[in-house]
Formats: C-alpha cells, structure tokens, sequence
C-alpha cells in the first residue's frame, strides 16, 4: 500500500529534520563560544578594580575552551596617578628638582627618564596582575590583558 510508504517517508523525515535541529542548537553553542561562569567572571573583574592601578574594565571577553580551561581578553584602562606615584616613591624628588630646575636640558632629560619608565611599570603591573589571575582562578590558562 502506497499510504504506508508516504506515511513512514514523513515520519522518518520529521524524526531527522528534529535530529538536525537538535544537534544545530547544541554545536551553536560551542561554535559561538560559550562564556565562562558568571561568579568567575565577576571575581576576575573584582580582582583586577581592587588593583590600585586599575581604573577601570572597559571590555571583559571570555570562553570555554575546554572543560575547565578558560581564556580571557580584558581592556583596562590605567590609573595614572597610580603609575606614576610608584615611579617616584623611590626618588628623593626634591633633590631631583633642585638639580634640575635652573637648567632646562637637565629637566628635559628627567622628564624623558621619567616618562620612558611609565610602560615598563605598566608591564610590571600586567605581569603581577595575570600572575594574581592564575593564582585565584587557576583555570584560565590563557589571559589577554590589554591597555585602553
């Protein structure tokens, strides 16, 4: 009987237009990428505005790579004031300023001292930060972290 056939086709096309469905809704979710646990998101973003140089998060990206394996890309904007007053804790400033203050090569060439030693701290302050990341949140292996 003809109807028998056409009924079985339909049937066995539904049940695999469902399949198919199924299966998109669950690989959508890995080929978009699936972010990580909010109470980890929000611990990394309180971790890094609870740094001093940290002025603020402009961006926060993250993903599952694996089964416990996270990556992190984070935008951060630097406290400058922050940077700088590390800078010149260990100067005796006045003295710096007395030196240089009749003479402007001298003040010129301090100003450029100074200010050539702003990315090295910002280096510093990445390295400490990613290093204080793995150390509270040992599954993100890989961390992004960049300046605004």
């Amino acid at each position: 009987n003809n109807l028998f056939d056409a009924f079985g086709s339909v049937i066995i096309g539904t049940l695999l237009a469902g399949v198919a469905v199924l299966l998109l809704n669950m690989n959508r979710k890995y080929l978009v990428g699936r972010s990580i646990p909010r109470d980890t998101e929000e611990g990394i973003k309180e971790l890094l505005l609870n740094d001093k140089h940290v002025e603020k998060i402009i961006d926060f990206k993250s993903k599952i790579l694996d089964i416990g394996k996270y990556r992190i890309k984070c935008e951060i904007e630097f406290n400058g004031y922050a940077l700088v007053s590390d800078i010149f804790k260990n100067e005796d400033m006045e003295e710096t300023f007395k030196e240089v203050k009749d003479d402007f090569q001298e003040f010129q060439k301090f100003v450029i001292y100074e200010a050539n030693l702003i990315p090295r701290m910002m280096g510093r302050v990445i390295d400490n930060l990613e290093k204080e990341i793995r150390t509270h949140f040992p599954h993100v292996y890989h961390i992004d972290l960049e300046i605004n």
